[in-house]
């Protein structure tokens, strides 16, 4: 799955593992905090949880990934902010950008 963005020298969050993207209950908190809201759809929110860890993973569908907001919970709670299954890393395109996603781990495509 592939996903365009027309933007210019922003800072992009990938997920770097095979499982796919995803949030910690610590990060969606945060997130809400600095002002993100849910889609009328999530706004009782019930995340994906594994019943033998109890483990959340938070995946909002209007989230852009150079959200400002998410750049700044990834960088404040590193590895805190991960959601199940997921390595989140920050990088930086300077021009229009693809995210593609392979089994959930995630490649940036920028200069197309």
């Amino acid at each position: 799955m592939q996903r365009e963005y027309q933007v210019q020298n922003v800072e992009v969050v990938l997920n770097r593992r095979y499982g796919g993207f995803g949030l910690s209950r610590l990060a969606m908190d945060r997130l809400l905090e600095l002002g993100f809201e849910l889609t009328e759809g999530e706004k009782v929110y019930y995340p994906k949880v594994r019943a033998e860890t109890g483990y959340f993973s938070y995946d909002p569908v209007n989230l852009l990934r150079h959200d400002p907001r998410l750049v700044q919970v990834v960088r404040e709670l590193g590895q805190a902010s991960w959601g199940d299954s997921a390595k989140l890393e920050i990088k930086t395109v300077y021009c229009r950008y693809w995210i593609n996603d392979f089994d959930g781990r995630e490649t940036l495509i920028d200069g197309v």
